[in-house]
């Protein structure tokens, strides 16, 4: 049996990955970290990347699950690599997708430009209705998500030096169609980790909900077995 933990991402929760979890095999045992703040959970003191690695470390102990693979998701996949960073013991393998690896307070203010409570119920009021039902409070969790972008905008995590020492088995995957995250900067964290592929999926964008979820099953399980 296969342990495989997945991790959401920036404004993420369990609900968008329940036909996902569905789909694996019955020879893949499953397991889902939903980050405080997020979803269902409560708000902690801290609301940062280190403070959901923390929270991966403790799951990890908690379920027994040292030697698992992982699956992270955009920010999901940031927090596992920074995790592995400081605790490789705990992962066999990691794939990430959709994961944004340049921060510079360019970048960090580029995308926090996105996440205005009042600007997103009046230009996308769907996805503020979406928000609204997935998350206990979306509207503090957007002012936490901006102060942690900030905080990677001005001291990214995962630097050349960083990526360096892990050792984990990672697969780096992106949507060829991902406009948050760039070609080059997926390329750049495959060639500084010790071992890394990277691989491209053809006309994916870069929310979750826009990929092929039985697609993506396949690709999470196949790089699981051949490792």
């Amino acid at each position: 049996m296969e342990k495989l933990i997945i991790l959401h991402g920036a404004l993420g929760s369990k609900t968008q990955f329940e036909r996902l979890i569905n789909l694996f095999s019955p020879s893949f045992d499953v397991y889902f970290l939903e980050f405080s703040g997020h979803g269902i959970q409560s708000f902690r003191k801290e609301f940062s990347v280190e403070q959901f690695s923390k929270e991966v470390v403790d799951f990890v102990k908690v379920n027994h699950l040292e030697g698992s693979h992982v699956f992270g998701f955009s920010m999901g996949g940031y927090v596992a690599l920074y995790t592995a960073l400081l605790k490789p013991e705990l992962f066999q393998s990691i794939q990430t997708l959709a994961t944004k690896f340049e921060w510079s307070p360019e970048i960090s203010e580029k995308e926090t430009k996105m996440l205005d409570a009042e600007r997103i119920k009046e230009k996308v009021p769907a996805f503020a209705e979406d928000l609204n039902r997935r998350h206990n409070d979306w509207q503090q969790l957007l002012n936490c998500t901006k102060n942690l972008m900030e905080e990677l905008g001005s001291k990214p995590l995962l630097s050349d030096e960083s990526l360096n020492q892990i050792s984990v088995p990672v697969t780096i995957m992106r949507g060829s169609l991902d406009s948050m995250v760039s070609a080059q900067e997926s390329e750049w964290a495959t060639n500084r980790l010790q071992n890394a592929s990277l691989k491209t999926l053809t006309d994916a964008k870069h929310p979750i909900e826009k990929h092929d979820f039985e697609e993506l099953k396949q690709l999470i399980e196949a790089n699981i077995l051949k490792k």
